[in-house]
């Protein structure tokens, strides 16, 4: 008899401590409710119960250096600042892995002028022919000026490619857009003389190459002057100076 009344006294308390600890530690699932897990494949998170654990875990591009600059997702504030790898390094000269490069105002990464035996070399756009994507990006050795960049691994990268002066980019913004902007002051009122910035020592104030045909006429591509920031175009098989881009 006393033995059924501890029983009876105590199993209220054993009940509890059986609840409070399944509360505790997580593992109390109602039946037909499945055990889910967060997936970096996508954005739907389903009804269920989910183990502990982080979102930079589930995924580990959730970083600062992949958030733009001054924006948080998640409790993460971002340092992203484009293709410039210092943040706040716009109209900055700086080296990368041992590598010159000039980060523009539009947080654009620019090499120095192409060199070959220590002086600016030209080389051919390519073929004169009309090409489908109305450039040579990607269109390989036949094409030695976007092949020079697309092939280029520098300042530990390897996703540069000629600047484009493309669709809206023909006028004015195709003359910011070659020159690297902002490293010779060019701002397309067309005073200005030479766009040899002193952050290029290789510079030369003859024609530079963009990687965009001329879709009137399909046999030249569109050149920039950095003597006088004219905007041209040349015959593809013509020879001009090339600058490398990573960037919009």
């Amino acid at each position: 008899m006393l033995l059924k009344m501890i029983k009876t006294a105590l199993f209220p308390l054993i009940l509890f401590a059986c609840f409070a600890g399944t509360a505790h530690a997580g593992t109390k699932h109602v039946p037909g409710v499945k055990t889910q897990t967060l997936a970096s494949s996508t954005d739907t998170v389903k009804a269920g119960y989910y183990a502990a654990t982080t979102l930079h875990d589930v995924d580990t591009n959730l970083a600062p250096e992949n958030i733009k600059d001054g924006v948080t997702i998640f409790g993460i504030l971002g340092t992203h600042t484009g293709f410039c790898t210092a943040k706040g390094g716009k109209n900055v000269y700086s080296a990368i892995n041992g590598d010159g490069v000039y980060c523009d105002n539009s947080f654009r990464l620019w090499t120095p002028t192409f060199i070959l035996g220590g002086i600016a070399t030209i080389i051919t756009w390519g073929p004169n022919q009309d090409e489908p994507s109305d450039s040579c990006v990607g269109l390989g050795a036949a094409y030695p000026a976007c092949n020079y960049c697309d092939s280029l691994i520098y300042a530990g990268h390897d996703d540069w490619v000629l600047p484009s002066c493309a669709g809206g980019a023909q006028g004015t913004g195709c003359q910011l857009y070659v020159f690297g902007m902002d490293a010779c002051g060019w701002t397309g009122s067309g005073n200005q003389k030479s766009c040899a910035p002193s952050w290029d020592a290789n510079a030369t104030a003859g024609f530079y190459w963009s990687s965009s045909e001329l879709v009137s006429y399909t046999p030249e591509a569109y050149s920039l002057n950095f003597g006088d920031g004219y905007i041209g175009a040349s015959l593809k098989s013509n020879y001009h100076y090339i600058r490398c881009v990573r960037g919009p």
